[in-house]
């Protein structure tokens, strides 16, 4: 199994804050920004997304659970990567969604740290979502 993409996002409760924490401190770039997400970019091409912790697309039972952190990994094929998860017994919070931002998404929470691990691959954004860009 190979993986095209891999960066951390942080489970925040200011976005705006975090987001002025790592750009004014280690010059991050924004690359995107709405009013649940951001992502970010250094010059030397190091992602990092910031996220609202208690995000419509953070399952709401995980709001006080979270550790603050999700992994997020873009493969080829998440319904084969979900297929192994289930096989070996992993938890899995969210099977294999069509999310409205763009990403067909498998969400999981390791047992051991609590780490939120999201698993997508690319699919087509919802209208609703991308005429949201442009207003």
């Amino acid at each position: 199994m190979t993986f095209d993409r891999f960066f951390p996002n942080l489970l925040s409760t200011d976005i705006i804050q975090s987001q002025q924490f790592f750009c004014e401190l280690l010059e991050f770039n924004v690359e995107f920004n709405s009013d649940w997400f951001i992502h970010l970019k250094s010059a030397n091409g190091f992602e990092l997304g910031i996220l609202t912790k208690d995000s419509k697309i953070i399952p709401q039972q995980l709001h006080s659970q979270c550790s603050g952190t999700m992994l997020t990994f873009t493969v080829a094929d998440v319904d084969s990567v979900f297929k192994k998860a289930q096989e070996l017994g992993y938890n899995v919070v969210e099977e294999p969604t069509h999310m409205f931002y763009g990403q067909r998404r498998l969400l999981l929470q390791e047992e051991f740290s609590q780490v939120l691990v999201d698993i997508s691959t690319e699919c087509e954004p919802s209208k609703e979502f991308l005429d949201s860009l442009s207003s």
